[in-house]
């Protein structure tokens, strides 16, 4: 066998044997039941549970630590797939950074999700936590200012800073990043940048939705579900028409409707 092999053997041994210990944890109360039966004091108790408490930390952070290295062995290529045609250059869409993570990290017992602290000085803070399925987590903070450049409203200006941040935090936290698309594939590759609609047609979608008071939630559902997309600023210029006439037909129909 050689070294590299037994190197990843026994990182899996390792890895087995602190789920095994995982999962035959005694609980507080079976502990204390046991150091009762045992005539120890309750003071005793307290620090037995307190020892249990610093193995289990110290046991889940390892285990969180090796999954973590797992997933390093083999992370998945994260392709940037949308244009920024202000600045003809390429960047990664939220959901396909996520999405591809996510689909690995998860079989390692990893899991990254977002919170959002209360802003403070006017700045909108974003918080990832990587969590592993025993406990342990770790997290990246990051701050920004309302974006207001373009032609943004207040809500696409907060839109715009939490979607940029969470995109930073979770790399930072998974420690994994984005690549340019191999143009030198023999054509197989499928990466080819997406445009996108101008902040023109961006607002004007906003607009209808919300002057005309159709449900925005609703709206926002169906670009994430049928067009894989989690924001209007996101939306491919190819489906501009096609969501106009739908926002138009909504339109129509509640005016039918009153």
């Amino acid at each position: 066998m050689s070294t590299s092999q037994e190197l990843i053997q026994n990182e899996n041994t390792e890895l087995q044997q602190i789920e095994s210990n995982q999962a035959f944890q005694l609980s507080p109360v079976q502990i204390m039941q046991q150091a009762k039966a045992a005539g120890l004091e309750i003071s005793d108790m307290k620090e037995m549970l307190s020892l249990q408490k610093e193995y289990e930390a110290n046991e889940a952070r390892k285990a969180f630590h090796l999954a973590l290295a797992e997933f390093k062995k083999n992370p998945p290529k994260i392709v940037k797939d949308m244009l920024n045609k202000q600045y003809g250059s390429n960047y990664v869409s939220i959901g396909n950074m996520v999405n591809t993570v996510n689909e690995e990290a998860g079989k390692h017992g990893l899991n990254a999700r977002w919170d959002f602290p209360k802003p403070e000085n006017n700045l909108i803070t974003v918080t990832c936590i990587l969590a592993h399925k025993f406990g342990h987590e770790e997290s990246v903070t990051l701050y920004g200012e309302v974006d207001k450049s373009g032609a943004k409203n207040v809500l696409q200006g907060h839109k715009s800073t939490r979607t940029y941040l969470k995109l930073e935090t979770f790399e930072a936290v998974m420690g994994v990043a984005s690549v340019d698309g191999n143009v030198n594939d023999d054509g197989n590759s499928n990466s080819k940048p997406i445009e996108l609609i101008t902040e023109d047609q961006a607002n004007t979608l906003h607009s209808k939705i919300t002057n005309n008071g159709l449900n925005m939630k609703l709206f926002m559902g169906w670009f994430t579900k049928a067009l894989k997309v989690d924001s209007i600023d996101q939306l491919p210029a190819g489906h501009y028409e096609k969501v106009l006439k739908k926002i138009d037909e909504s339109i129509a129909n509640k005016n039918e409707a009153k």
